[in-house]
């Protein structure tokens, strides 16, 4: 099926309604993915097979773009380590 600029949407504002709604359901998919991965994480620190610090590291990552508490985390640590990584010029 091709789309037609008569099947395009003309109102402005279902577009918006889409992306809004695509945005949410992508920052619910981030926050499953991102306990998973945390809980993943937990059993891998028991587990000699499993890299648990990995996932942890993973997971909280994921969870830092959505929750206020780790996204301050998040973006103290990159702040911190910026400084220590940064490259000489």
């Amino acid at each position: 099926m091709t789309l037609r600029r008569s099947n395009l949407p003309k109102d402005r504002g279902v577009m918006l309604a889409c992306k809004a709604g695509v945005r949410s359901a992508l920052r619910i998919v981030r926050i499953v993915a991102g306990i998973l991965l945390v809980i993943l994480g937990i059993i891998g620190l028991f587990l000699p097979f499993l890299q648990g610090i990995f996932f942890l590291v993973i997971g909280l990552a994921l969870l830092g773009f959505d929750l206020k508490r780790l996204r301050s985390l998040r973006l103290y640590l990159a702040e911190r380590f910026s400084r220590i990584f940064r490259r000489k010029e």
